[in-house]
């Protein structure tokens, strides 16, 4: 049951990532789409 949850975990930490790298992503594209009308 452990290899499991360090299983869970790995995908969640994916998971995580992923969603960092898309919010990321997205501020940095609407910082640039707010400085086009400053």
């Amino acid at each position: 049951m452990q290899n499991f949850r360090s299983k869970l975990s790995d995908f969640q930490r994916e998971q995580y990532r992923n969603h960092d790298a898309a919010a990321r992503k997205r501020a940095r594209a609407a910082s640039k789409h707010q400085s086009k009308y400053v």
